[in-house]
């Protein structure tokens, strides 16, 4: 729907020429040889008459459409305890790769409020059943690894961008599960349908006065939270931590526990902007989302309404990019972030390395996710070890930085003190990186036209006015094209390599 309406669009836009022609710089990660954000050589663009060749990519400043927060990824106990066994100098090019100069440019992080699928073990802030006032909320599980994790990662950012947070890392805070003794059966994991809180207003008071505890003692501790969903999944029935809230309940939580708690707390406003971006969902891409979205939207009061900021979305349903372009068209004023995504393998076997179809299914999937107004997108941990872990339920997931040299033993035990420890960058660390380093937040979506069917495109606006433009071919075979400008009359010709993504970076006027 969206190309059709741009086509019509952009054949309306004159050519304009320029006085001299612009460069295309651009960088190349390919399966089939060792580019991996590469810088290629410069191509000086064309004024003369655009040829009349059948592929073309256009781009066009003239339709805009949602700005950019930025990527990131999470910061659970699995990668914040591998990070604390690499020694300075691994440590230091972990920090560098994700935050520094040269490095991917993250900007934005999700933090575990409790455990979850890959924390070590179950665990919780307050063990005390019916500590309703959060009397013996404690946060020191998280000073030991997490927080050290993110403070650092926090400072090398502030170096990166000369010294002043300008560009923060936004840090949001989801819920797997509450403390057992605040739910139906009992215990934080395996959570049926029955087993989301007590259906007790104290313990749903409790459960949102949990929510602000965090938040307070991270900030306390050097850590501010820019936003927060209302529950991981609430909709999953799995072994791990959850918590199940339909659409109602999530509703009547938000309204009449959560959003007082943090507006108490001076968290959230109904009349100006909100300290907190408060999200709701953060589930699938399936079309059960416009059920629920649309009853949490269309039944919170006007002045609690005020404080949502937008919903938040998993990948695991598989890309029904349309779903979430919907949710926009329904509700446009709220806003939309892509908030985990990993792949997965068999229990108990090691991650193949390099894993390309992962780099390409991040690339497919941000693609996808960008063009239907998402604002950012976060995926799952930030690291784990080759075999997918560690993690108290036997998963074996993927990451963009693997860490090599873990000793697994017969029992089943791991041996993480071994000295041969050492970084791999899988491909979707390099995929991940063709959107973050190229398209900083403040970058705001442009028009785009193509009608070459294997590559998938968007393009954005640079707050340094550049064009960067992502083309993605997952196909085997290499594909040429024809790049315009549609502002300027400039043209490219180009060609992009079978299992390739590449990101463009010119002048805008």
């Amino acid at each position: 729907m969206i190309g059709r309406y741009l086509l019509v669009v952009l054949l309306v836009i004159h050519f304009t020429n320029v006085h001299s022609a612009d460069t295309i710089q651009w960088f190349q990660t390919s399966e089939g040889n060792h580019d991996r954000i590469t810088p290629q050589k410069p191509i000086v663009m064309n004024t003369t008459p655009l040829p009349t060749t059948p592929n073309r990519i256009e781009v066009t400043t003239k339709i805009t459409y949602q700005t950019i927060i930025g990527f990131g990824g999470a910061f659970t106990e699995a990668s914040s305890v591998l990070f604390g066994l690499l020694n300075d100098t691994l440590q230091n090019e972990i920090l560098n790769a994700y935050w520094g100069e040269g490095g991917n440019n993250y900007t934005m992080g999700r933090v575990p409020i409790g455990s979850c699928d890959y924390a070590i073990d179950s665990y919780n802030f307050d063990y005390q059943p019916g500590d309703y006032t959060m009397k013996y909320f404690d946060i020191s599980h998280d000073l030991v690894e997490m927080v050290p994790f993110m403070q650092k990662a926090m400072s090398i950012n502030e170096k990166f961008n000369g010294g002043t947070v300008s560009t923060p890392i936004n840090l949001f805070g989801s819920a797997w599960s509450p403390p057992a003794w605040m739910k139906a059966n009992g215990q934080m994991d395996k959570t049926p349908t029955s087993g989301g809180l007590i259906d007790d207003p104290k313990i749903w008071k409790a459960f949102a006065l949990y929510y602000v505890k965090f938040i307070q003692e991270y900030e306390k501790n050097g850590v501010p939270l820019w936003g927060l969903t209302a529950q991981n999944e609430p909709l999953s029935i799995v072994p791990w931590e959850a918590c199940w809230f339909n659409s109602t309940q999530q509703r009547i939580f938000l309204q009449d526990f959560l959003l007082p708690a943090l507006e108490s707390a001076g968290l959230v406003s109904p009349t100006g902007p909100s300290k907190l971006k408060v999200m709701v969902y953060d589930d699938q891409k399936s079309s059960v989302a416009y059920e629920y979205i649309g009853d949490v939207y269309a039944n919170l009061t006007t002045q609690h309404l005020n404080e949502i900021w937008g919903s938040s979305w998993h990948w695991y349903s598989g890309p029904q990019f349309d779903v979430m372009e919907g949710i926009h068209e329904l509700y446009p004023q709220f806003h939309i972030l892509a908030t985990e995504a990993c792949d997965c393998f068999p229990p108990n076997s090691k991650l193949p390395l390099p894993y390309w179809y992962s780099g390409e299914h991040y690339g497919s999937d941000i693609l996808g996710d960008l063009n239907a107004w998402a604002e950012g997108w976060v995926h799952w941990n930030l690291m784990l070890d080759e075999w997918g872990g560690p993690n108290h339920d036997n998963e074996t997931c993927d990451a963009p930085i693997i860490i090599t040299g873990v000793n697994y033993f017969d029992n089943g035990t791991v041996d993480y003190s071994n000295s041969s420890l050492g970084i791999y960058y899988q491909p979707s660390y390099y995929y991940m990186g063709h959107f973050s380093r190229f398209i900083p937040p403040q970058s705001v979506r442009i028009g785009w036209v193509s009608n070459v069917p294997q590559l998938q495109v968007t393009s954005f606006l640079r707050p340094d006015n550049l064009i960067a433009t992502v083309i993605l071919n997952t196909s085997d075979q290499p594909e040429s094209f024809t790049y315009v400008n549609i502002d300027t009359g400039e043209w490219a010709s180009m060609t992009i390599n079978a299992h390739t993504i590449q990101t463009l970076l010119h002048s805008s006027v």
